[in-house]
């Protein structure tokens, strides 16, 4: 193996390297962190989340028919609405907002979650964001820390917004990952 090869191995994701001679600061873990609503540092995901609640009114969830992607339009390249699928959980992308691709590195639309994420801890990681969705069955708020994006940023803020095909069930979420938020 030369070394460029050695050292240029990087998951699907972008965030995490390999073992091919990295140091071990390089090779630390990702962590997602919740947050409550109030906290979330992020104007975009504070839009997003007056929509949904706009869109959701009197009931516990908007329908995903319901989202107009001309009402935020500005939040599109953010956003990821994924398909919630049960026993066993699976989440399915798809859209996925262009800024999206671009920080995970990868195109997303029409793939499953589980064939995006080739590190085992990140797929786990990100199936519990959507298990506390489907437990608490309320927005999720978080941030992202020491991670390796390919557009340059070690963190961000993020939330998860439950929709439902028929009222009761969480059928999709958008999702929304704000890059800037927690830039200092």
């Amino acid at each position: 193996m030369t070394t460029w090869a050695k050292y240029r191995s990087i998951s699907i994701a972008g965030r995490n390297f390999t073992d091919g001679g990295m140091s071990k600061w390089d090779k630390k873990k990702s962590s997602d962190i919740f947050i409550a609503a109030e906290a979330c540092p992020s104007p975009a995901i504070r839009k997003l989340a007056d929509y949904w609640a706009k869109l959701r009114g009197n009931n516990q969830f908007p329908s995903r028919h319901a989202v107009d992607p001309a009402a935020i339009k500005d939040l599109l390249p953010h956003i990821v609405l994924v398909e919630v699928h049960l026993d066993p959980l699976r989440i399915r992308y798809r859209v996925a907002g262009t800024r999206f691709v671009e920080a995970f590195g990868a195109e997303t639309s029409g793939r499953w979650l589980h064939d995006v994420y080739t590190d085992d801890y990140e797929l786990n990681q990100t199936l519990n964001n959507f298990q506390r969705l489907l437990d608490q069955r309320t927005p999720v708020y978080g941030r992202t820390e020491n991670t390796f994006l390919p557009i340059g940023t070690s963190q961000f803020a993020w939330a998860i917004f439950p929709l439902s095909d028929d009222g009761e069930n969480i059928t999709h979420a958008l999702g929304i990952e704000d890059y800037k938020a927690l830039r200092g």
